[in-house]
């Protein structure tokens, strides 16, 4: 599940997560913005960013720019892949664009 965000710059974040089996084939990788301050949940509507190798435990995204109107919030969300199958959801991770706040619902 994922762990925790690190803000890197304005153009770029790093994921960090923990790899709980050695059996997987790789991570899928969501994201979904929320337009206030909201909560992540599972009701928004969230869309594959990235999909990684197995046995990795982090992977760096680019981020969108800051909307003129300063406010942007980011949930991202992952499941480990093992060929066909996929695992339910992890916890949702949230971040902050213009402070660079995460916020972390296991």
């Amino acid at each position: 599940h994922l762990v925790s965000a690190k803000h890197l710059n304005s153009k770029k974040m790093k994921l960090i997560w923990k790899d709980r089996t050695k059996t997987e084939t790789g991570f899928r990788i969501q994201s979904a913005e929320v337009k206030n301050n909201g909560e992540c949940n599972n009701d928004l509507k969230f869309k594959t960013v990235k999909v990684t190798k197995a046995n990795v435990t982090s992977t760096e995204l680019a981020l969108p720019a800051v909307p003129s109107s300063g406010k942007k919030y980011l949930c991202y969300r992952m499941t480990t892949l093992k060929g066909n199958d996929e695992s339910l959801s992890s916890g949702e991770l949230g971040i902050d664009l213009v402070s660079g706040y995460v916020n972390v619902n296991e």
